[in-house]
């Protein structure tokens, strides 16, 4: 199974910033300080971008893979 990267930053309710295609979660660094005085901030990278590993044998249909499942829980 194809496991996301992602960061986190600050506390509470979670809020999931998501990168537009062919970037990666470096994208929202200059807005991650700000966000996290107010929220838990996850950034992951997609499958294939950042830091993520591209193993597309993972992916379902819509190109996205299983391993996101819990990381805002």
């Amino acid at each position: 199974m194809a496991t996301l990267h992602y960061t986190q930053s600050g506390q509470g309710e979670p809020l999931i910033l998501l990168h537009s295609g062919g970037m990666s979660g470096a994208e929202w660094t200059p807005q991650i300080p700000l966000l996290a005085r107010h929220f838990r901030v996850v950034v992951p990278d997609h499958l294939g971008h950042g830091r993520s590993p591209d193993d597309r044998r993972e992916a379902d249909r819509r190109g996205h893979g299983p391993g996101g499942a819990g990381i805002a829980g």
